[in-house]
């Protein structure tokens, strides 16, 4: 459904004329050409309710005017209107209806979190009286708490119902409801027990005074402006949500969002929005640790590296080449990897590095997957003004939130098609078409569905359904696929089945305009990873070593004994990679292993060197989100100096006397001279919204379509299918480590269907073992029947001890009665 061509019309406005969008209410309109019409109810998200009265204009048709004042947040241009913004009745309609706005509201501005910021204190000055005339009691009403991460003040609540509006409208969640009428209503909160807030946090933004504060900012940052404000990236996930990450006296005072109509609107996720408490956390490392045996000791950087390189330097001396191996997570910067990768190739002399994640599986990265992964062609823009919104193994509410949100909005408000293919179920399916595939069956799901388009090869009953739907996408298509396309063990072919899926779709579909592919990266700078990691196929000449293929390669390697040294770099992958039998014996084969990262974890307790880093907000650099658009994460205006990968792969090259490899700055430029595609432009003058970029690399992307179908997986009787599901709230460093999310249920559990619940003689809550682990059962709706469905990623209860790499099928029993079938 493309976008429709924006019209405009030409009304006369106090007297002059003025050109408006057709299709928005005439109070933006206005307010983007400069004239000051105050609102509060108002909001571009919401649609118009005509709840404050602040916004009223006197408006007049081919000369004749309206008998009574208009709201202009309700009214479209038109033909022959024109509108009064600073006749005497309009302003002093405006004088009256504040004092109704202030007539409970308490006069607590310099104690007020809002103050500095509040709609109210500002629109009081510029359109109010000058003094109150109401001199009855106020009514006061007790604060309450909402949420786990909100409380609102009664008191400071003007009713104009934008939060009510936002729960109902955009997330979907309705928790917020005005209660009773009249002069006696209030806004109450519903919070349910079964699910985590996503995106109740938006509340505080939306809310025009300080009703709605945040629990871990009310009373202990100081005012809005003290803080100082630096333009940042969200950090947990790839959609690139542009946020600010405010600071007081040298430490970080909250995040709120940055917008970004392009990428975020405003929007932004309840996990990113209070991480922000693990950035200066008592738990994040300050000193190097060296771990002896039972012994651990604390140590400054320096001194480890010199230690370290000591160690390594005897490696190095008795295997020259292709001795050690490095592997680091998707959520560092452009240049740290491009750091690392000097250091690999440059110091070490080693072609076993990998950086990211195994999006290719085991079988490593090839030409024609890495070429479907940065040829995604779609903005976040595009993807939205879609007619047909395909997902396929990704749960976007949970791996993309402001984006899944942003879809569901489209689907609701926009008659999108929003189609969702996945193992499990979702909260958010309430308005998609939802076609479940069976774990473990997605690329013959995937397979199948081409089939039925082309109309020849075997098909699946879940493929047809697939394929049925497929043939009416109307304008245009965007393919989005995520986690569980990483997590199997044939993601090589099965990205290309989905680009198969994609040229089908086009044939099926021949008066469409296009079908977009986009993948859903696991971790906020994958895109980042995969330029470093293949940088020699993105422009620089061949000549440096080329990556070997993925992380499950040098896991491999170290667990074959070709490697000496392993150097993992803030990646738990004991507790996040599928196969943890293949990391343990990795970590045992060899005769140093590194870790370097901000938090104590599973993998840096069992290496020999932990070396402390600096967390997202300690360090500036680039990331590229799944849409390709580079962006630049800048150091938050915080005391506390954290060194990043650059500075420790330099402190260890130096200490062996391999010269140093250079700054964040020469990183970053050579990006920007051996990749034409890189944005030209200066590191310290980098665009705050980013810029989009067509990544082009040299690969051999011919393929030819693949018909055949997999042999189907399937549980044997009494077992449950396992499956290891991303969640937001899962257990990475920022979200450990932020004290708010303890108030809050962590989802490390088994969920099950209400059915095997009760088939299995459980009841809610009860605790059931699942190989090594012990988890409470919890029952959700959304759970297939016959599977089981646990968190991906839990340093205290990882889904890897329970099941091995792809496809599992487990018994579960009670824990109280182990060794018996439940």
């Amino acid at each position: 459904m493309a976008r429709k061509e924006i019209e405009y019309v030409t009304i006369e406005v106090d007297g002059q004329p003025v050109e408006l969008r057709k299709d928005q209410p005439i109070l933006w309109g206005l307010r983007d050409k400069g004239f000051d019409i105050p609102y509060f109810c108002a909001h571009k998200w919401l649609d118009p309710l005509g709840a404050c009265r602040m916004c009223m204009v006197k408006v007049s048709w081919n000369g004749k005017p309206m008998p009574k004042l208009q709201i202009s947040c309700a009214m479209l241009p038109g033909e022959g209107m024109s509108v009064e913004t600073r006749i005497d009745e309009v302003l002093q309609a405006r004088k009256e209806q504040l004092e109704f706005h202030l007539i409970n509201h308490p006069l607590e501005c310099p104690v007020c979190d809002k103050g500095g910021e509040c709609m109210l204190q500002d629109q009081t000055y510029e359109h109010g009286c000058g003094e109150g005339r109401y001199t009855e009691n106020k009514k006061v009403r007790p604060d309450r708490q909402m949420n786990a991460y909100i409380q609102i003040n009664y008191k400071r609540c003007i009713h104009c119902k934008r939060c009510v509006g936002f729960t109902d409208e955009i997330d979907n969640s309705h928790l917020l409801k005005m209660v009773s009428r009249g002069a006696e209503s209030w806004i109450e909160s519903y919070p349910t027990d079964a699910d985590l807030p996503y995106f109740s946090g938006n509340v505080i933004d939306i809310c025009p005074v300080g009703a709605l504060t945040a629990t871990n900012y009310r009373f202990t940052m100081g005012r809005p402006w003290e803080q100082e404000l630096t333009a940042s990236v969200g950090p947990l996930d790839s959609t690139g949500s542009n946020i600010w990450l405010n600071g007081r006296l040298g430490q970080v005072a909250r995040i709120i969002p940055r917008d970004n109509e392009e990428v975020d609107t405003g929007l932004l996720d309840d996990a990113t929005r209070f991480s922000w408490e693990a950035i200066d956390d008592p738990a994040r490392l300050r000193k190097a640790r060296i771990h002896d045996g039972e012994e651990t000791r604390k140590v400054k950087l320096a001194m480890a590296q010199a230690l370290c390189a000591e160690q390594l330097g005897a490696i190095l001396e008795e295997y020259p080449a292709d001795s050690v191996g490095l592997i680091a997570g998707g959520n560092r910067t452009t240049e740290e990897y491009m750091s690392l990768r000097q250091f690999a190739t440059r110091v070490l002399d080693s072609r076993w590095f990998a950086f990211g994640e195994d999006l290719a599986g085991p079988e490593g990265m090839s030409d024609v997957v890495l070429d479907s992964l940065i040829n995604g062609e779609a903005s976040i823009d595009t993807i939205l003004a879609a007619s047909t919104i395909l997902t396929i193994g990704t749960d976007l509410w949970e791996e993309a939130p402001v984006l899944g949100l942003r879809a569901n909005v489209e689907v609701r408000k926009r008659g999108r098609r929003l189609v969702n293919l996945r193992s499990h179920g979702s909260s958010a399916d309430d308005f998609a078409e939802y076609i479940e595939y069976g774990y473990g069956n997605l690329l013959r799901t995937v397979r199948s569905a081409t089939n039925a388009l082309l109309g020849s090869g075997e098909r699946t009953e879940e493929g047809d359904r697939l394929a049925e739907s497929l043939r009416r996408i109307g304008d245009d298509c965007a393919i989005l696929y995520g986690s569980e396309v990483w997590k199997d063990p044939q993601a090589r072919e099965l990205i290309v089945a989905i680009q198969d899926l994609r040229d089908a779709i086009r044939r099926s579909n021949p008066e469409s305009t296009a079908v977009h592919c986009n993948p859903v990266f696991p971790s906020a700078n994958i895109g980042g990873a995969l330029l470093a990691a293949w940088f020699t196929k993105f422009g620089r000449p061949g000549s440096s070593k080329e990556c070997c293929g993925g992380i499950g390669k040098v896991l491999q390697a170290a667990a074959a004994g070709k490697l000496q040294a392993l150097f993992i770099c803030d990646y738990d992958v004991l507790s996040r990679y599928p196969d943890r039998a293949l990391v343990e014996k990795a970590l045992a084969g060899v005769k140093l292993a590194v870790y370097c990262g901000s938090f104590t974890n599973p993998t840096s307790l069992n290496c020999q060197y932990h070396m402390p880093l600096g967390t997202w907000a300690h360090i500036d650099g680039t990331v590229v989100s799944l849409e390709w658009r580079v962006q630049m994460r800048r150091r938050g205006q915080i005391d506390s100096v954290a060194p990043s990968l650059t500075e420790i792969v330099n402190g260890i090259s130096s200490e062996l006397d391999r010269g140093f490899l250079g700054t964040t700055e020469d990183m970053y430029s050579q990006l920007k001279h051996n990749l034409d595609f890189w944005p030209q432009v200066e590191f310290t003058k980098f665009p705050y919204k980013g810029v989009v970029v067509q990544a082009r690399a040299k690969l051999n992307t011919s393929r030819s379509a693949v018909s055949e179908l997999p042999a189907e997986q399937q549980a044997a009787e009494g077992e449950l299918v396992l499956i290891p599901k991303s969640f937001l709230y899962n257990d990475r460093d920022l979200i450990a480590n932020s004290p708010v999310f303890g108030q809050v249920a962590m989802p490390f559990a088994a969920f099950l269907n209400p059915a095997d619940i009760q088939s299995l003689g459980l009841t809610e809550g009860d605790e059931v073992a699942i190989g090594d682990l012990t988890l409470q059962a919890h029952s959700r709706e959304w759970v297939s029947s016959g599977s089981v469905v646990v968190n991906d990623f839990s340093h205290r209860a990882p889904a890897n001890r329970a099941g091995g790499p792809g496809f599992s099928a487990v018994k579960l029993r009670k824990a109280s009665m182990a060794g018996s079938q439940v």
